[in-house]
């Protein structure tokens, strides 16, 4: 009998007991295993990527540390903590499962969420990877000097070039004029040893970077009607703020991660997704928190 007898479980042919699969050995490495979806696989999209990382992160160990292979999330969840729309995750879903790197059973018609089977990397792939690598005492896998430094616990700290923009997802990896130009104007501030900021050139219009993300926030959120208004309000509060678009962003950032939490609060509590617009709450929440960092 298992545990989550209310919950999907996949069997066996002719068997009743949930099937474990016995993960590769390259899932031993935890770390190696993100890195050959991150590094390879140049024909699925990064968010795609960041899906499949999402729901291994779900499957976790049972008692005898031995992973299962499988887990059965809602998609509701799956979206909040992506931070993405149901229609983005459903197409993550089916570029994983074309790929190879998922297998997706569904539980519509009994009523329950879907299972979905995470494949580890095909052996062309890991090869592929593990063609860099070298194998050292105690299994450890160390990149080539050349390919890489290596720190002492044998990882390497190359700075993974399969997904750009990993902390901004949603962002385009292009250079913006507003942050190298306060990049120079700080570092002409540091070798004169002025201490006051100069604000005045970097608030007189604005931010095209501020701009993109929010109308990736304004998508995630569920309100591309007012896109245009909420571009405008967050680059009025940039404007208020004293803080760098860096900085800004970064609140950006933390205002939205917040909001999901509260969605998926909102789900266990009430038992319904929220509020389809969630822009507002998005809002509240920056206002806090540059009334933190700093004075409107």
């Amino acid at each position: 009998m298992s545990k989550n007898s209310g919950q999907p479980q996949a069997k066996n042919q002719g068997e009743d007991n949930l099937q474990i699969r016995r993960r590769n050995k390259l899932r031993r490495h935890t770390t190696v295993v993100s890195n050959v979806i991150i590094r390879g696989y140049h024909h699925v999209s990064d968010h795609a990527k960041m899906t499949y990382l999402a729901l291994d992160s779900y499957d976790w160990p049972d008692e005898n540390g031995q992973s299962k292979g499988n887990v059965w999330p809602a998609m509701s969840t799956i979206a909040a903590d992506r931070g993405k729309s149901r229609l983005s995750i459903l197409r993550d879903v089916q570029e994983l499962s074309e790929a190879g790197l998922l297998t997706v059973e569904s539980g519509k018609e009994r009523g329950i969420p879907n299972l979905y089977w995470i494949e580890d990397p095909s052996e062309e792939e890991s090869e592929k990877y593990q063609a860099r690598y070298v194998k050292k005492a105690e299994h450890n896998l160390v990149e080539f000097p050349e390919r890489g430094v290596v720190t002492e616990e044998g990882v390497s700290e190359v700075k993974h070039g399969g997904i750009s923009n990993l902390k901004y997802q949603g962002v385009s990896n292009v250079k913006h004029k507003g942050i190298e130009s306060e990049s120079i104007s700080r570092k002409e501030e540091d070798s004169n040893h002025q201490a006051p900021l100069k604000t005045n050139e970097k608030k007189i219009s604005r931010s095209e970077y501020i701009s993109r993300v929010m109308q990736d926030f304004s998508r995630e959120l569920r309100d591309l009607e007012h896109v245009e208004s909420n571009i405008t309000q967050a680059n009025n509060l940039y404007r208020q703020s004293t803080l760098s678009e860096k900085h800004f962003i970064e609140l950006m950032y933390e205002a939205r991660k917040r909001t999901s939490w509260q969605v998926v609060t909102k789900v266990a509590e009430d038992g319904y997704e929220g509020a389809r617009n969630r822009c507002p709450y998005f809002f509240k929440v920056l206002r806090n928190l540059l009334e933190e960092k700093v004075q409107l």
